[in-house]
This record gives C-alpha cells, sequence and structure tokens, in this order.
C-alpha cells in the first residue's frame, strides 16, 4: 500500500544560511536574507542559489551530519526513510507544503531539489 507523506516547509534553511550552517557563497547571503523581507531573488541568481544550497544539503546528508544541523524536513524525512515498518517506497508520495512567500518558495524549491536529486521522490506535475 502507498504512503502519502505530508511536510510543511518552514524557513530553516534561511537561518542555516544566515548562521552558517549551510554555506553558500557570501556574496549571496544578503540576497538570501532579503527573502523574509518579501524581496525576491534577482532571477540570473535564483537557480544558482538553489543548485549550491541543495548541493550543501546533500553534502551534509552524505557525511551523516546530525539531524540538528539538518534542515528540519530533511530530517524528518531521513528518520521516517530509516524506518523498516514505514519506510518510503517507490510507490510513495511526499506532498511539500510552503507558504505563498518568497522565502517559503526558495525554501521548498531547495528541499525539492535536493528530494529529486537524492531519488527519494520522483517530481510529479500539479494542479494549479
Amino acid at each position: 500500500m502507498s504512503k502519502l507523506v505530508i511536510t510543511t516547509v518552514g524557513t530553516d534553511i534561511i537561518k542555516k544560511i544566515s548562521n552558517g550552517t549551510i554555506s553558500i557563497d557570501k556574496q549571496y547571503i544578503g540576497s538570501v536574507n532579503e527573502l523574509v523581507n518579501g524581496i525576491p531573488l534577482d532571477p540570473n541568481i535564483t537557480d544558482k542559489i538553489i543548485n549550491k544550497t541543495a548541493d550543501e544539503i546533500k553534502d551534509m546528508i552524505d557525511k551523516k551530519s546530525s539531524y540538528r544541523s539538518l534542515p528540519p524536513e530533511i530530517a524528518s524525512l531521513m528518520v521516517f526513510n530509516d524506518d523498516e515498518k514505514y519506510g518510503l517506497s517507490d510507490n510513495d508520495q511526499i506532498a511539500l507544503f510552503y507558504s505563498d512567500t518568497e522565502d517559503g518558495k526558495f525554501c521548498a524549491d531547495v528541499i525539492f531539489k535536493v528530494l529529486t536529486d537524492k531519488g527519494w521522490c520522483v517530481p510529479k506535475p500539479t494542479k494549479n
């Protein structure tokens, strides 16, 4: 039987970038911090920042960093996935719910990239 795992996406990624837990190029930190104020990222650098942030998180996963250092959405899915009885299978789905804000969308985009790049889920089209 397939499962639907629903997780909300917070903005902890931005806090972890600000405090250096997640390392990205210093030139982009100010832009990421401005997301909280509703200022969108420059479209020319958005993908670069999302990719760099996702790469840092994937490295943290591969290095088996503590759950506390990871974004909570990733940490909870890792704990869930490691459970023999309730772990994720190929036919399960993960739904990400995030706020309709610049910072909420950025964090959801990063989480989505990590999940798809790690092979934890396959993207499916959504209905608007």
